[in-house]
């Protein structure tokens, strides 16, 4: 347990700053932090908050004061290693402490809109989705466009052109491109870039943002691979169950799209994957989607995405879990910077009543730091069969 500057317990693998937009220029080193809480996830936007308490509080007003929202990004450092950052959207305080709540870097592109239509690929070929999100996020951060107002025609920059910069496109990763296709189309200014992400993600496309990095790849794929781990990895038990919840046999994808004058969601196409099953009978699943073509080449990309949907589904799946709340241990050979979203991992039962063995893919990170403490813990879905 440390003792900081001012005299009351603060984190200590810790360290948080302010940087201006783009996280270039440092203005502020925040002392004495009382507690220090933040994520990584996949195919979602991670948050960050940090509590500044006591007398540290008070003797930094003037800086506190200082942090413009929307603006400054906050900073975290674990170490030496520069572990995340996004802009700041929420300054608040009390009689006696300071919160300071950021979101990482994802939150720009839901704040960019679609400026112009994006329709599906000329010819009616299909897209690799991947490349066509590159497409979309590379144009809308770069091209600036002009809109008609009450007081006249404005031209709008963009975020990668403005003094001081996002700084998010050099740091994009698109690489790992892989099959999925997509025949997806948008209109100008029926949503947000970020959002459209979040619909590709429900056909096959993963992202995670580490640190500066927007990581995009195909849900097929993996980013990475950690050592076997087993229950000595881990502070709480490792579960293993049969999770009749989570088995089907057939799945459809509903491809919808909003009638732009009345609102109302209209079905435009549908997927279909699976058949009867001859034992456990025929469960089925329905998820919907946004905006899809209903083209012939639509239609095989449907069809494909709700059969991924029917992966590791027959027979009930056998999953190896760890709870909530049980943290991971950090070894030299499980280190920190592998626990990252879309990274598997080999998990070994070796202590459970049913000894099993079970890759699976790192969903979130969640550390949480206060005097005297530090927890790391993992949110995991299987990526592999259950082997005895």
């Amino acid at each position: 347990m440390a003792e900081g500057k001012y005299g009351g317990e603060c984190v200590e693998q810790h360290t948080a700053m302010i940087y201006d937009r783009g996280g270039k220029q440092k203005l502020h080193v925040l002392v004495d932090v009382a507690s220090v809480r933040w994520g990584r996830v996949r195919d979602g936007k991670s948050a960050a908050e940090i509590v500044i308490s006591g007398r540290a509080c008070r003797a930094q007003t003037a800086v506190l004061n200082s942090i413009e929202s929307s603006r400054h990004e906050l900073v975290l450092f674990r170490g030496d290693e520069r572990v995340w950052e996004g802009p700041i959207r929420v300054v608040k305080t009390y009689r006696n402490r300071a919160v300071i709540t950021a979101v990482d870097i994802k939150e720009y592109l839901d704040f960019t809109s679609l400026t112009k239509d994006w329709p599906a690929p000329s010819g009616g070929g299909p897209n690799l989705m991947a490349d066509r999100l590159s497409e979309i996020i590379l144009y809308e951060l770069t091209t600036p466009y002009t809109m008609e107002t009450n007081q006249g025609t404005v031209t709008v920059p963009r975020w990668e052109t403005i003094a001081d910069p996002i700084n998010v496109l050099p740091f994009f990763d698109a690489s790992r491109v892989g099959t999925v296709l997509t025949r997806s189309e948008s209109k100008a200014f029926e949503m947000t870039v970020g959002e459209h992400m979040d619909n590709l993600c429900d056909g096959g496309l993963d992202y995670t943002v580490i640190g500066r990095k927007l990581i995009i790849w195909d849900s097929n794929l993996s980013i990475g691979q950690t050592r076997k781990v087993t229950d000595v990895d881990f502070y709480g038990d490792i579960e293993v169950g049969q999770y009749g919840v989570d088995h089907v046999s057939i799945s459809h994808i509903s491809a919808e799209r909003e009638d732009e004058e009345s609102g109302v969601s209209e079905q435009i196409g549908v997927g279909h994957a699976g058949a009867e099953n001859a034992y456990y009978g025929v469960w089925e699943t329905i998820t919907s989607r946004q905006n899809e073509s209903t083209t012939q080449a639509g239609q095989t990309a449907l069809n494909s995405q709700a059969q991924r949907g029917l992966t590791g589904r027959t027979p009930p799946p056998i999953e190896v879990r760890i709870p909530s709340g049980s943290g991971v241990k950090i070894s030299h050979d499980l280190t920190f910077d592998q626990l990252v979203p879309g990274t598997i991992l080999p998990i070994s039962a070796l202590l459970n009543i049913r000894v099993l063995h079970q890759t699976q893919r790192i969903d979130s990170v969640s550390v949480t730091e206060s005097a005297g403490s530090e927890t790391i813990q993992l949110s995991m879905s299987p990526f592999g069969e259950v082997e005895e």
